[in-house]
């Protein structure tokens, strides 16, 4: 089963949101009493709000849209390939969750969408998901009912190489990659037809370190 190609995740940051929700939070540390996903207890979690906007950078696409937990993406056009990618601004290490609610605005649920993990990617399109490091390791497309034609809700738990999947609360996965990354950013990323904008809502992103 091939893997789908993607495009270099360290790709540069070419632009910096100038656009503030008027809400400004703050970062806050808490102590976790319970397991998430199935991880080891730990003494103490960092939970890393991902507002205000303008701590989103923009590799490629544009937001036409913010409100008070997400915004709307638009993919760019580089090369006949329509894809959107935001970056976001804190760096941290490979022991982390998050979370991530998606909704197509555009008639294109056959295209993938991802979140970019410290070395790779967990994404879904149309009815299934797959995990890539390389075009020579990766899962292949993996079918799965749970996948909706409507809202998703992506995530991962990161530990160190190994990476858990969840879509829509649902364990479906753990994938290992073979050359670690263990300080970078994450990002969310998505595609469009060849040549044709796509548009998708992202909500509801949950950055948090173990």
């Amino acid at each position: 089963m091939q893997c789908r190609h993607i495009h270099d995740i360290g790709l540069s940051i070419d632009s910096i949101l100038n656009n503030c929700v008027n809400n400004i939070k703050i970062i806050y540390i808490f102590i976790a009493m319970t397991n998430l996903y199935g991880c080891a207890q730990t003494n103490q979690r960092i939970l890393i709000d991902p507002f205000p906007i303008e701590k989103w950078s923009i590799v490629s696409g544009s937001i036409i849209g913010v409100y008070d937990n997400g915004f709307i993406g638009r993919t760019g056009a580089q090369n006949k390939l329509s894809f959107g990618q935001f970056e976001y601004d804190d760096v941290i290490d490979d022991k982390y969750v998050v979370d991530v609610t998606i909704q197509r605005l555009s008639n294109d649920i056959d295209r993938p969408i991802e979140i970019l993990f410290l070395g790779g990617a967990f994404g879904v399109a149309d009815n299934s998901w797959y995990f890539y490091e390389s075009d020579d390791h990766c899962t292949g497309w993996q079918f799965d009912n749970i996948i909706s034609d409507m809202e998703n809700k992506l995530s991962i738990v990161q530990n160190g190489p190994n990476i858990s999947g969840y879509i829509n609360e649902k364990y479906v996965g753990t994938f290992t990659i073979r050359n670690p990354v263990h300080i970078g950013k994450v990002s969310i990323y998505f595609e469009g037809e060849p040549n044709q904008p796509s548009t998708i809502i992202f909500k509801n992103f949950h950055l948090e370190l173990l």
